[in-house]
């Protein structure tokens, strides 16, 4: 059983981490010809893609200062969008928008080893078939 809307992606680490690397591969391995596309929307805030299947969102929070910034991209209407997916970058500035079931993805950057560590955790309520 599939949920009701797209899966959502909370990623959160710092800067230079990988969150935008990660969404690229995802998109890789559904579309290669859209991944070339995928670029950090810190200054843009919002990118769709639309690979087979439905849409991509890819937002950064990054420079955003409240839930209303957020609001105002539009972010009912994207978690509402039975799309594919939903990535959000920086999504722990704002956790109460994020809807309930999710992944947490969680980057750490070493610039010492130059080594990065990723952990993904579900959250929310799970679906049964």
């Amino acid at each position: 059983m599939r949920q009701a809307g797209p899966s959502c992606f909370a990623l959160i680490g710092p800067l230079g981490a990988g969150k935008t690397t990660f969404v690229r591969e995802w998109v890789q391995r559904r579309a290669p010809e859209v991944a070339r596309q995928v670029v950090s929307p810190t200054f843009i805030l919002h990118a769709r893609y639309d690979l087979p299947g439905g849409a991509v969102h890819h937002l950064d929070w990054y420079r955003l200062n409240s839930e209303a910034e957020v609001l105002s991209l539009g972010w009912e209407e994207i978690v509402s969008d039975p799309g594919l997916a939903i990535f959000v970058e920086w999504a722990d500035k704002f956790p109460r928008l994020l809807p309930r079931r999710r992944v947490e993805v969680r980057f750490k950057y070493s610039a010492d080893s130059r080594r990065r560590t990723v952990t993904m955790k579900n959250r929310g309520p799970r679906l049964s078939a």
